[in-house]
């Protein structure tokens, strides 16, 4: 059975150049690519945050037309109901 333990493995001069040029790439990666990144990010964040606002414009929109024409409709059956005309002058719809 072996633990081991105690015996620690060189690290050769290849392994130190290997990771030394990981953490050059990794350096280079965050200072060129980390801004561009957040950059893009920031775009689609105003791009979703206009195309959410026309959303709701347009749902208000949308909605305060339906409500409009709900009360032509209910104004209309109520002078209908009541026997008005709707060629009358009575007739406010």
């Amino acid at each position: 059975m072996s633990g081991g333990g105690g015996s620690k493995q060189k690290v050769s001069q290849a392994e130190r150049d290997q990771a030394n040029l990981a953490e050059e790439q990794w350096n280079d990666y965050q200072a060129r690519f980390i801004p561009l990144e957040n950059h893009y990010i920031g775009k689609l964040n105003r791009i979703r945050d206009d195309r959410n606002l026309a959303t709701g414009r347009a749902n208000a929109d949308v909605s305060q037309a339906y409500d409009a024409s709900q009360n032509g409709i209910q104004a209309h059956q109520l002078a209908s109901s009541e026997g008005i005309n709707p060629n009358s002058g009575r007739y406010t719809g």
